[in-house]
């Protein structure tokens, strides 16, 4: 507001009035212009910093090496005494102290992350959403030691959230005294914003941090699972092998204790068989025993959930172990496996381990395992009690259950697309496998596979085999760089004989657009209807698992609306009739010619039919299967789709 003051009455007139109107005019936009430049500068400022920081942390892989890069920025340009993590571990939802940085005045001597005992402030910021200001004397007793606080230092607590995922929180402490004031007037507006963006961006790279130890925690699990499969394979002797992976499975899970525990119904008894702790110690072929009937009652709904997470030290407390003092604590809890197939329940797989994060990676781990474990054993018992022919009908009858759980229980929708399967074995078992998954938002891997031989031995080569391309396919953007990495594992320890045929491709669905590379398999059809034509793909390279190194070659092509691929195993062209006529390429060309506008289920059934009229009553020679996908033709349909998918 202009102000004038005279004291003569009527001094001023229109004229006047005018005059100093126009003159409050020019200063008020003066004034706002300047206060607009301020502005700028400080979002050029803001922006400055934050790209700073984003660049800095982009390819970090872990919090440690996070905090110290964004914690260099924080006290660089906003002072303070120290800075820490504190993440909340979505299982158990307990908070731990990962890392700690200080600016020399407080030395944060944090060796290894640490629980924190009394979250309960650390929760309810978290929960609010909004960042919090305290004294250090209200902050939990192991954040303070940790961080050297006094008690009248001035914490702030920024909520660390990343697509609504609470992942923890930003500590930031200084040694000037606590001022009970809304943090943006304890720091001010420029180093409030600048702290709660920096915050914003720690929180989304550790985001990314999460999904690349995911990652790599899935691939190591593949490599401890394939070492199991290896042992069950290639042992004859149920006590080497068990005991063998006992020790593999206590190394990986780092727990307190892992124990293969028998169950005998026919005597009541629960023995312990394998016994490893994570000081090195083991033992087997233990005669410690319990009655069944009072071990059981505590494992009610183990069947139905497939695992339950019981407190404290079952062991221990059921007297199969000793009791030790630094396991009898509150934080201590089994997880306990059931070792069993369908009909028979052969006993239990107990991990006791104190409460950290991971633990889902552990648990998918140890289910997996415990799957194998009750096969293996499984076999081993029908190879000593039954004759040799119902041991194989047996054997084949739980391999198939097992693979089956490695093939898609239902094909994924993919939106915009039509997609079918058909598997057939010629045994109960068989060397063939398909897999469609997503690799990343709108991209998905596309696998048809045929191991040689059939029977149990090529249902374990494509277990094995089906894990390793699920999981190399997530670390490679490359069809072909991703079977040759296979191939190189498959060697280190492959079994004489044995080999795979491949056809691999990573289709993105918003355009189309396929890149595919095939090892020694049957090259697909491309299916397009409105060309009037079918066209078989080009040939590809060698198969998986013959020699090693191999070169394989990404080829491309875009399905256009309307346009399909059909991927095949030779068990179609080598169908037999009952007088030794095989099904052939040039029939199978024509069934799919007369199928070319069908839908993929439609082709699926047609080729079926045809398959099943021409070899009558006779049995398959040899496993078979079809995996079709059509790109719809509806104009505009897919938008709309992915739109609501990825919103989904």
């Amino acid at each position: 507001m202009l102000v004038l003051h005279e004291g003569t009455p009527g001094r001023y007139g229109a004229e006047s009035e005018g005059i100093c109107a126009t003159f409050a005019g020019y200063l008020g936009s003066a004034i706002e212009k300047e206060r607009l430049d301020q502005e700028t500068r400080a979002q050029t400022y803001y922006t400055s910093v934050m790209l700073q920081v984003a660049m800095a942390t982009r390819n970090l892989s872990d919090a440690n090496s996070l905090l110290k890069t964004s914690g260099e920025f924080i006290l660089s340009l906003i002072g303070g005494a120290s800075v820490a993590l504190i993440l909340k571990d979505a299982e158990t939802s307990a908070f731990q102290l990962q890392a700690a940085l200080g600016d020399g005045t407080a030395t944060c001597n944090l060796d290894e992350p640490c629980a924190v005992a009394d979250p309960t402030l650390l929760e309810q910021t978290l929960q609010s959403g909004k960042p919090a200001a305290m004294p250090a004397s209200k902050c939990s007793p192991d954040i303070a030691k940790n961080l050297l606080l006094s008690p009248q230092d001035t914490i702030l607590l920024f909520p660390l959230i990343a697509h609504e995922r609470q992942i923890g929180l930003l500590l930031h402490s200084s040694k000037e005294a606590y001022i009970p004031l809304e943090p943006e007037l304890i720091l001010g507006s420029q180093r409030f914003a600048l702290l709660e963006g920096i915050a914003q961006q720690t929180a989304v790279s550790l985001q990314n941090i999460e999904l690349i130890q995911a990652k790599q925690a899935e691939a190591e699990i593949s490599n401890v699972l394939l070492q199991i499969t290896n042992l069950f394979v290639a042992s004859k002797h149920p006590q080497e092998t068990l005991s063998e992976v006992t020790r593999i499975l206590s190394d990986f899970t780092n727990a307190e204790e892992i124990a293969l525990i028998q169950f005998d119904s026919d005597h009541d008894r629960a023995t312990l068989r394998y016994l490893a702790t994570k000081q090195g110690g083991f033992s087997y072929g233990s005669e410690n025993q319990i009655p069944l009937s009072q071990f059981s009652p505590g494992l009610q709904g183990l069947e139905q959930a497939g695992y339950l997470i019981l407190p404290g030290n079952l062991l221990s407390r059921s007297g199969f172990a000793d009791s030790q003092s630094d396991l009898d604590r509150e934080d201590v809890n089994s997880l306990c496996f059931s070792l069993s197939v369908p009909g028979e329940v052969h006993g239990l797989l107990v991990a006791v381990e104190v409460d950290r994060p991971g633990r889902s990676q552990r648990v998918q781990l140890l289910k997996e395992a415990s799957l194998q474990i009750a096969s293996g054993i499984q076999n081993y018992i029908m190879q000593t009690v039954q004759h040799k022919q119902t041991l194989i009908d047996k054997e084949l009858q739980l391999a198939r259950q097992i693979q089956k759980t490695f093939l898609p229980e239902s094909l994924p929708e993919l939106p915009g697309y039509d997609l079918a399967a058909e598997w057939q074995t010629a045994r109960q078992v068989g060397g063939d496998f398909y897999d469609v998954f997503e690799l990343s938002p709108g991209k998905f891997g596309l696998a048809i596979a045929d191991v040689s031989d059939k029977g149990l031995p090529a249902s374990l080569y494509m277990t094995v085999s089906r894990t390793l391309i699920r999981a190399v396919a997530l670390e490679n953007e490359s069809p072909a760089r991703t079977l040759e990495k296979v191939n190189h594992i498959l060697q280190l320890d492959s079994s004489d004989g044995f080999f795979v045929t491949v056809f691999y491709a990573i289709m993105e669905l918003q355009n189309g657009k396929v890149t595919y590379c095939v090892a020694g398999h049957n090259p697909p059809y491309w299916l397009r209807p409105q060309q009037g034509e079918l066209q078989i793909l080009n040939k590809g390279g060698i198969a998986l698992g013959m020699m090693d190194p191999i070169s394989l070659k990404d080829q491309e092509l875009n399905l256009a609306p309307g346009d399909g691929l059909v991927l095949y195993t030779d068990g179609i062209t080598e169908t037999f009739s009952p007088d030794g006529e095989a099904f052939g390429d040039i029939r199978f060309k024509e069934r799919l010619d007369s199928l070319l506008g069908e839908t993929a289920q439609g082709i699926i059934k047609g080729i079926s039919f045809s398959l099943d009229g021409f070899r009558a009553e006779a049995a398959l020679d040899d496993d078979y299967t079809l995996l079709v996908i059509r790109r719809e033709q509806t104009p505009g349909r897919y938008g709309v789709l992915l739109a609501d998918h990825n919103r989904n």
